[in-house]
């Protein structure tokens, strides 16, 4: 008979509603929200690692688990890295590819498929704003840790459970301001610190680093902040 863990890394954990969402979602729009959150996640991972230099995702093997398209996976070739990135939504992908510079395309590969399809280990593994958007996050963090190598590291990013956050991410951003599509954000599906942290300790994953991040969605600011009670970013260590 299978392992239960086995059985866990077969398991899919996308949730077929929110691929409704980003299969239309406008990626490169001047407008996204997730433009000004893309320097904070890079910086903040760069800083995890001691990185420095042009070029400091240099030597690095990335895979970059919901990819959507390519922000973050494009900066990081940009920066050095050789990144796969993944998405199981097809038009995110296919927008991802369209948007990929030639000088790029030697570091850079695309994949529609979910985690549990990878193959192989990573140095680096992201998941940056996907785990509020899963079925099962507790499969999916197992899913992630599984492609990191033993010392790596593991990058994930998300939303916490507050009141602050339902008033901020999905009241402001998607009901009155409309920056963001309404329904891209489920409430129940925030995670609080503690429960992250559980998560994180259940996947052989030690969390480390972790900061806050804030949006300002009137003037497309992002920031990293000490105060964890909106977003979070944490860069945890793949034990063995």
């Amino acid at each position: 008979m299978l392992s239960t863990f086995r059985i866990l890394r077969r398991l899919s954990t996308v949730d077929p509603s929110e691929k409704l969402i980003f299969a239309s979602y406008k990626w490169w729009s001047s407008n996204d929200a997730l433009h000004p959150y893309t320097d904070v996640r890079i910086n903040f991972i760069k800083n995890c690692l001691g990185l420095s230099g042009p070029k400091p995702f240099a030597n690095m093997k990335i895979l970059d688990v919901g990819c959507g398209g390519g922000l973050i996976t494009e900066r990081l070739a940009r920066l050095g890295g050789t990144v796969v990135g993944i998405d199981p939504t097809p038009e995110a992908i296919d927008v991802a590819q369209d948007h990929l510079p030639t000088h790029l395309k030697d570091k850079v590969q695309y994949r529609n498929c979910e985690v549990v399809d990878v193959e192989g280990t990573y140095d680096l593994v992201i998941a940056s704003e996907v785990l509020e958007h899963v079925n099962s996050p507790d499969v999916f963090v197992k899913q992630v840790a599984d492609k990191a190598i033993p010392g790596g590291s593991v990058i994930l990013t998300t939303v916490n459970r507050t009141i602050e956050s339902y008033l901020l991410a999905i009241y402001a951003a998607e009901n009155v301001l409309g920056i963001v599509e309404p329904g891209t954000h489920s409430w129940d599906k925030f995670i609080t610190i503690e429960e992250f942290k559980e998560l994180c300790r259940n996947a052989n994953l030690d969390p480390q680093e972790l900061k806050g991040w804030f949006l300002d969605y009137l003037r497309f600011k992002a920031f990293e902040v000490d105060y964890e009670r909106l977003g979070y970013m944490c860069r945890c260590i793949k034990l063995s």
